[in-house]
């Protein structure tokens, strides 16, 4: 997989890489390890709603909304009637987050448990513009105060 710096150039020079997540946190020894990595917005989506496509190129994973079942789902395709590798309740089809409780599929037995590790967050700033942006608000705020 691509790393971050070259994920970044490539989603920014395909116009992808605005509002752009990084699913993380499911250990790599366990089933569907394969959901964490970077998605970004895909043409489409499902019945108005958001869909973002896993944008390192190793499988295929796209994240949608279904207003059916009100929740976010992970799934080899957008298509709310096949089964999903996890998924996360949600009463809206707003922005990903970090709130989010991801629960992920464990195998027949099990079916989907909660993974309190997996999260989502933005993808779009590196550690140093998310710095300088951290920064520059902390001066913005300093001068305004004084």
């Amino acid at each position: 997989p691509a790393s971050d710096d070259a994920l970044r150039a490539r989603l920014r020079g395909e116009g992808r890489l605005q509002g752009s997540v990084r699913l993380l946190g499911r250990s790599e020894q366990r089933k569907q390890a394969s959901i964490n990595g970077v998605y970004a917005l895909s043409k489409g989506g499902l019945e108005g709603a958001p869909a973002y496509e896993k944008a390192d190129g190793s499988v295929s994973r796209y994240i949608f909304y279904s207003e059916r079942k009100g929740r976010w789902k992970i799934a080899e395709r957008i298509d709310d009637s096949v089964g999903n590798f996890a998924y996360a309740k949600s009463k809206s089809s707003a922005p990903l987050g970090p709130s989010l409780k991801w629960m992920v599929f464990d195998g027949k037995e099990l079916g989907h448990t909660e993974d309190l590790a997996v999260r989502c967050e933005p993808f779009e700033l590196d550690a140093a513009e998310a710095g300088a942006t951290d920064s520059a608000a902390a001066s913005a705020g300093a001068s305004a105060g004084a």
